[in-house]
């Protein structure tokens, strides 16, 4: 997004947002979403999500999890259910979401997953990752991937500036990735905001 971009108003902010720890990897993971962010965004469709997790909370316990959005297009693999499957849907789906997915496959070879843990501090558990373009804007989203009361911390990925804490989105974006208009802001009046 380029600096000024009218961003969505009243979104809900946590108290306990995440602080950067290491400074080096938030750089890293920096330069990676923005570099991904900009290339979903080139693809001309909306939305476009990617997203993994290393143990993505269901009833299967699905390891492994990855997920792609690019405008009707949805998979995951593994999928609840087995209804989905990323590795075979994704030979048959549009161009865009196969350049999406491509993007993922990068990501994931880079260690974002790693280096978001490492600027954090945090530990994976259930959590994912995701890398959001919504109404031409661009997010990242660290999903609880269960409920936790009190949203997904959200990222405004910037052209030129770092990425920084936005607000809160809707927990579990694990499941909202399926939806047409996956992300959803919490606000203050307890409303859901759309981008």
């Amino acid at each position: 997004m380029k600096s000024g971009t009218a961003l969505p108003s009243g979104v809900a902010r946590s108290d306990r947002r995440p602080e950067v720890a290491d400074h080096e990897a938030f750089s890293h993971i920096n330069d990676l979403v923005r570099q991904a962010a900009a290339e979903l965004s080139a693809l001309g469709c909306d939305p476009v999500a990617i997203a993994a997790s290393p143990n993505r909370f269901d009833d299967a316990w699905t390891y492994e999890w990855r997920a792609v959005r690019c405008g009707k297009f949805f998979s995951e693999k593994e999928s609840y259910m087995r209804k989905y499957d990323l590795d075979r849907d994704i030979l048959s789906a549009p161009g865009e979401a196969q350049c999406a997915h491509k993007i993922l496959k990068r990501l994931e070879e880079a260690g974002w997953r790693d280096l978001f843990a490492r600027a954090f501090d945090i530990n994976w558990s259930d959590q994912s990752l995701a890398v959001v373009v919504q109404d031409a804007l661009t997010w990242l989203i660290f999903s609880s991937n269960n409920v936790s009361d009190d949203g997904d911390p959200t990222f405004a990925i910037w052209d030129a500036e770092p990425m920084s804490y936005f607000g809160e989105a809707e927990e579990r974006f694990d499941w909202a990735i399926q939806d047409q208009r996956p992300l959803v802001f919490r606000s203050v009046s307890g409303e859901g905001i759309s981008s």
